[in-house]
């Protein structure tokens, strides 16, 4: 089972039964929220997924969890639930045009000293 989503911008949903689990690699600010039923959670090592948890926690309903590190995320459904994952926002991830609308300016100029100084 995916989470489902329409667009990066908004949260994934996830629907389990009782007894069913998913393992999801979250980003570092990511939010896991319970819309309804009740759930276990489990953060695995990143160096090593095969199940040595580093800590646990069991959400219920119209509960969430702030993600303060980027790894392996165990969810366990104690009851059938429904649960919204909030991917974390793309820090450090620059876009080429943003790139180059702050490198124009200076370029520009560089270009015109080069220009005047060649004439």
């Amino acid at each position: 089972m995916r989470p489902t989503t329409d667009s990066p911008s908004t949260p994934a949903r996830l629907r389990l039964r009782s007894g069913q689990t998913y393992r999801l690699w979250t980003g570092r600010d990511a939010m896991i929220m319970v819309i309804s039923g009740r759930v276990r959670l489990q953060s695995v090592a990143r160096w090593n997924p095969s199940w040595l948890p580093i800590w646990q926690t069991t959400l219920q309903a119209e509960e969430h969890c702030q993600l303060i590190e980027c790894g392996w995320l165990h969810i366990a459904a104690e009851q059938d639930c429904e649960l919204l994952y909030y991917a974390p926002p793309r820090a450090g991830m620059v876009s080429l045009a943003l790139l180059g609308r702050l490198a124009a300016g200076p370029l520009r100029r560089a270009w015109r000293v080069w220009q005047m100084r060649q004439s």
